[in-house]
Order: C-alpha cells, then structure tokens, then sequence
C-alpha cells in the first residue's frame, strides 16, 4: 500500500512539474517575441514596410517585405512617402493588435505632437492570432513648420496597462 501511495504522489509530481515547465517556455517565447517586435517597430528605416525586391527565374516582383514574428505591416503609403491629406492607409495587423475590430492610426511629427487620429477598421475577421488587413481615412492639415512625421499604427490597448502597450511607425514626408 505504501509503495502504490509513494508511486501516485511521485506520478503526480512529474505530472505537475511537466505542467509548470510548459506553460513558463510558452510564457518565456511568448514574451520574447512580443519584445522583439516591439524592438523591430522602433527602428523605422529598417521597418518591414520598406519595399524589398524579389528576384526568381522567372519575374521580379516588388512586396512589402514579412519578417517572421511581424505584427503589422503597412502597405500604404510605404515608408518616406510624400503624404497629402486625405491619406488612406491600407496595411494588416495581427488580430490581437485589434479591439471590436478598431486599432488606433495616426499621424504625428518627428516632436510626437499628433497631427491626426483614426480608428483604423478591420477588413477581415479580427478575433485571430493571424494577420488582418485594415484601412483608415485620416484628413489632416499640417502645420506650416512641418516637414517630417511619422505615421504610427498602435495596439488597441483596453486595460490602460502600459505593458500592453506596444506601436509601430514608419516615417513620412509632409508636401
């Protein structure tokens, strides 16, 4: 009876240390995806929305380029494009960037002073890990001083909690 007894809670021991050690490297890749991410959307100049030339036998091709881990991609305006008012952005995010299909797009200076905001509008079925083609109108009028700016698209963030934050922006030019 002792060595049953002995053998069920050694059972349940491995039984919940293998429980413990799946669930913290999911925990662990998942951060250190998001964090990555979130490193990759800072550096502007070498953002995923930058046009990357694709050469095969047969035809060369012009796309925007997609880094695994990518949680948003604009395809439009692409990176130091001259903008004008009205400005249609098209591009896709991963649907958890989404909140009742709405993720925050704006337009600010190279100062962060916001020049315009919109909630951009999911195009597909947003409640998915996968990407989610979006577009938002923004109507602006820049100031005169203005030349630079970036556009950012932002995660829609509910709880307010900053460590759910997370953005990603590219550069543009004001006519």
């Amino acid at each position: 009876m002792k060595n049953k007894n002995f053998l069920l809670i050694i059972c349940l021991l491995v039984a919940v240390s293998a429980l413990i050690l799946r669930f913290s490297s999911w925990r662990s890749d998942r951060l250190n995806i998001e964090d990555a991410v979130i490193e990759e959307a800072i550096t502007a100049e070498e953002a995923v929305t930058a046009e990357e030339t694709i050469t095969t036998e047969e035809t060369i091709t012009t796309e925007p380029a997609l880094i695994a881990g990518t949680q948003v991609i604009i395809s439009r305006p692409l990176a130091g494009e001259i903008i004008v008012s009205p400005l249609t952005v098209v591009g896709q995010a991963r649907g958890t960037w989404f909140f009742e299909a709405n993720l925050p797009v704006k337009i600010v200076d190279t100062a962060d002073n916001v020049i315009a905001i919109v909630g951009a509008q999911a195009q597909a079925d947003w409640m998915t890990e996968e990407m989610v083609p979006f577009r938002a109108d923004l109507n602006f009028i820049v100031p005169v001083d203005v030349i630079d700016g970036y556009l950012v698209v932002s995660k829609d963030n509910p709880s307010g909690l900053s460590e759910y934050d997370a953005s990603f922006r590219i550069p543009i030019k004001f006519r």
